[in-house]
């Protein structure tokens, strides 16, 4: 169970909000963390090499990381979900699913112990859920997913090497970073668009 995080009555701005759906979608997520790394590293193998002795090594330890990667990545960000207990947006309606808010105010009264018992009658596990927002399991595999790929690419390319004849290599992959920021903030404000 995640820590109990006391909850005030004020609060119905932070967690008062209607459920929605997700823009991607769990099943989506696990395609895109897999394929993509997955992809990358299969086309840096079959990209012709002056030395051919290191192939198949390089493809074995790349797929050993990623592997390595994923429940790392899982257990850190559940073991920091269930430490902060953040709650969900959409607490208030998984608490008391009928009105979003208790009948009773006396709900957010704090113990002298410093319990509190919302008296929630929502399903026990999606309350439990509901207090796991904290960090973004989308977020952080999709940050570890893809900053696999950037220094799987990085160290392809020689990015950080020394030698003057990857420079244009870094222009290229400082463009390839600016192009998916940029395309990342206009979806931002799309959706900021279309939430108002």
């Amino acid at each position: 169970k995640p820590f109990t995080r006391t909850v005030f009555k004020d609060q119905s701005s932070l967690y008062g909000h209607f459920s929605t759906e997700s823009y991607v979608p769990a099943k989506y997520i696990w395609w895109i963390v897999v394929l993509v790394p997955t992809t990358t590293i299969l086309l840096f193998y079959v990209i012709p090499r002056k030395k051919e002795d290191h192939k198949y090594a390089d493809i074995k330890n790349a797929l050993l990381c990623i592997t390595l990667l994923f429940p790392l990545n899982g257990v850190l960000t559940n073991i920091i979900k269930l430490a902060v207990g953040r709650p969900r947006p959409d607490f208030f309606y998984r608490c008391w699913p009928d009105q979003g808010y208790p009948e009773n105010l006396d709900a957010f009264k704090i113990h002298s112990d410093g319990t509190q018992d919302l008296n929630c009658y929502g399903d026990a596990d999606t309350i439990i859920e509901g207090r796991k927002s904290f960090p973004s399991g989308h977020s952080s595999f999709s940050f570890a997913t893809f900053g696999f790929v950037f220094f799987y690419i990085s160290g392809k390319l020689n990015v950080f090497s020394a030698s003057h004849k990857s420079i244009e290599r870094n222009v290229l992959l400082v463009l390839f970073s600016l192009l998916g920021k940029m395309n990342e903030q206009t979806i931002n404000a799309t959706n900021t668009q279309v939430l108002s």
